[in-house]
């Protein structure tokens, strides 16, 4: 069975906020966990990882990947239990 791998880069994250020093080089965050749940209504993202849920508002600027192809965020509500990788 094939692992598919989905990369969301999203820029508004629901449940943490990732800041750098004024003078610092801009600095991104990584998560790689798998899909609990997506909620197409309020395109709410839910990925386990490391045992805890962390939630993603996917919106207008987020770009959902299936590996180097972009893919409709509405793909995610079928896909619980896939691995997925977030960038900021």
């Amino acid at each position: 069975m094939k692992t598919l791998l989905i990369l969301v880069c999203t820029l508004a994250i629901g449940t943490a906020a990732f800041a750098a020093p004024a003078k610092s080089a801009p600095s991104s965050a990584h998560l790689t966990g798998t899909i609990e749940k997506y909620d197409t209504a309020t395109k709410t993202l839910t990925v386990k990882h490391d045992g805890k849920d962390t939630t993603f508002q996917i919106n207008d600027k987020s770009q959902v990947m299936n590996g180097k192809s972009k893919a409709d965020p509405s793909a995610l509500a079928a896909s619980t239990g896939h691995t997925v990788r977030s960038s900021t």
